[in-house]
C-alpha cells in the first residue's frame, strides 16, 4: 500500500493535521503524500488555511494550559501552512482567550512573557 492510498480515507481535518504535526513526526515522503491528497480533493487554498489555524489553535491552547512561567521557555509553534505573522496573531488571539478562561489567576509575570516573545 502506498502512502497516497493510505491516508486517503482520512478526513481533511486530519489530513492537515498530517500536514501539520511537528517536524519528526511524519516523513516528508508521507507529508508529500498528503498534500497530494489534498491538492486533489481541489480544497480551496482558504479551507486548508482555516482547517490549519483551527489545528494550530488547539495546539497552542493546550501548550498554555501546560505552561509552566517559572520553568518553560515560550516557543512558537511551527506551521507548514501559515507564515510566522499569522501564527503570532493566532498564539496571541489563543492566549488572550485562554487568560479569559483560566479559572486561575495568571500573573502579571504573562505581560512580560508575551513581550518578550513576540518583541
Amino acid at each position: 500500500m502506498d502512502l497516497v492510498e493510505r491516508y486517503s480515507r482520512h478526513s481533511n481535518k486530519e489530513l492537515v493535521d498530517i500536514i501539520e504535526s511537528p517536524v519528526d513526526d511524519y516523513s516528508e515522503a508521507a507529508i508529500d503524500a498528503v498534500k497530494t491528497i489534498v491538492k486533489n480533493r481541489q480544497l480551496t487554498e482558504e479551507d486548508v488555511r482555516s482547517l490549519s489555524r483551527e489545528i494550530i489553535g488547539l495546539r497552542i491552547m493546550e501548550y498554555l494550559k501546560n505552561f509552566d512561567v517559572i520553568n518553560d521557555e515560550l516557543t512558537m509553534p511551527h506551521s507548514r501552512l501559515l507564515n510566522e505573522e499569522e501564527v503570532k496573531a493566532l498564539f496571541q488571539t489563543e492566549f488572550a482567550r485562554f487568560k479569559n478562561e483560566s479559572d486561575d489567576m495568571i500573573p502579571d509575570s504573562w505581560q512580560y512573557i508575551l513581550a518578550a516573545a513576540f518583541g
